[in-house]
């Protein structure tokens, strides 16, 4: 029998997350190195290249090939895939630095006492808990130098325990203003003007509010504040909307068999609604304890609750409450020329009302520069200031941005909605 040959897309610069820079400048080859295994090198001592050129990141590459795991979690790990084990050299030598993202681990100190977190055994792997702002800067220019598009801006611990936050992405965006960022964060610390601040400067935020009520949220995520976290995802929304920050805030809900009722299910979306998320999505549980049967979920994805809950995707099950008021639609379907019932038809759905505004301004095909004028135009009645016209036109170009989310950007903004409350003049796209 041939034994099975395995590569680590995270380890060949396929991944857009799986290696993460640690608090202590350490590298790690996956995002659960509590136990300090995966190091693969420490930015101290190394280059990133040296890195992941280096002796510890080849002898994992070398066992895979061999069929044999380096550590226990590359069994359940998504980057672990088939390889030809004919083609070592292909494997062993012909990957390339990571380029699509990372994971940059701010802070390893958290507010939190999870119930399957592994804390007191990260704490004695950590050199150090939280990166200095001269780190984040090493960090940045490390992006910067290899083109890395996306970070993921947090690992296992809490993004905003780190007081500096705000300087820290000031120094990312520095050096990399068209970079994606994406964070995680329980919620319960995004409460200053600064940490808003830092928030809005992001890309992508997930709240990790692991239930709809107190009693269900501290079941496992022990420590928390189901109102605070809650009240604080709620003001970055509407912070967000008054700022007219392109950031989408998503709700994080990870179900386990005490939060996967019909009921609690459905008070959670409304929830959602109510704060003015953009997505809210429903995660499976994992637990490394000894009685998964205690706490794991029985329904989660494939039962009721969840089976017509919004639609499947990587994460379990999505639902995008990004959409248009009735009155939007009515003013634009006028403005577009569009037939009765075209719009409300797709109820309102925000993206595929984005996708058909976007195709009627783009007739005929124009530039990104003029197409970020003409949505200017038909949004707000007005040109876009240079330095906006150069930043979207910078981020369209560069594909940090589609034209349909620019659309959507500008009907989120605040200027829309007090425009469009007094109907004012709309320029038409030519017909």
């Amino acid at each position: 029998m041939s034994i099975q040959s395995y590569y680590c897309r995270a380890l060949h610069g396929e991944s857009d997350y799986n290696i993460c820079i640690n608090s202590d400048m350490t590298v790690s080859c996956n995002c659960e190195d509590y136990d300090g295994s995966g190091h693969i090198g420490d930015l101290q001592e190394q280059s990133f290249a040296q890195v992941f050129s280096g002796e510890k990141a080849q002898s994992f590459r070398k066992m895979l090939l061999q069929g044999q795991l380096p550590a226990p979690w590359c069994k359940r790990c998504p980057e672990r895939s088939a390889a030809d084990g004919k083609d070592t050299d292909y494997y062993l030598h012909k990957y390339r630095l990571p380029h699509y993202g990372i994971m940059v681990e701010n802070t390893a100190l958290c507010n939190l006492r999870c119930l399957d977190c592994r804390r007191s055994e990260l704490l004695n792997t950590r050199k150090r808990m939280r990166m200095s702002l001269g780190d984040v800067e090493l960090v940045a220019k490390l992006v910067l130098e290899h083109d890395i598009r996306t970070i993921s801006y947090f690992n296992l611990g809490e993004p905003f325990l780190a007081p500096s936050i705000l300087d820290e992405i000031k120094i990312i965006r520095k050096y990399n203003p068209d970079l994606v960022i994406i964070t995680s964060t329980n919620g319960l610390l995004l409460d200053t003007d600064d940490k808003i601040k830092a928030a809005l400067m992001m890309n992508h935020i997930y709240f990790s509010i692991d239930g709809a009520s107190q009693e269900s949220l501290i079941k496992y995520q022990v420590g928390g504040n189901f109102e605070r976290s809650y009240c604080n995802m709620k003001n970055l929304v509407q912070e967000r909307n008054r700022r007219e920050s392109p950031v989408t805030i998503e709700w994080k809900y990870v179900v386990f068999g005490h939060n996967d009722s019909r009921d609690e299910v459905e008070v959670a979306q409304d929830l959602a609604h109510q704060a003015g998320v953009d997505l809210i999505s429903f995660w499976g549980g994992a637990w490394g304890g000894a009685d998964p049967e205690r706490i794991l979920s029985k329904r989660f994805p494939d039962h009721p609750p969840f089976q017509n809950l919004g639609y499947p995707s990587w994460k379990g099950r999505e639902v995008d409450l990004r959409i248009f008021p009735y009155e939007y639609i009515k003013l634009l379907s006028d403005k577009l020329n569009l037939a009765n019932g075209v719009l409300e038809n797709i109820k309102g759905d925000k993206q595929t009302m984005a996708d058909i505004i976007s195709s009627k301004l783009n007739e005929p095909e124009i530039s990104t520069e003029e197409y970020v004028k003409k949505s200017f135009e038909f949004f707000l009645g007005r040109y876009p200031e240079e330095e906006a016209l150069n930043s979207y036109t910078r981020a369209l170009d560069k594909q940090r941005m589609t034209r349909s989310q620019l659309c959507i950007f500008l009907v989120d903004s605040e200027e829309f909605k007090a425009k469009s409350s007094s109907n004012f003049h709309f320029i038409k796209p030519p017909k």
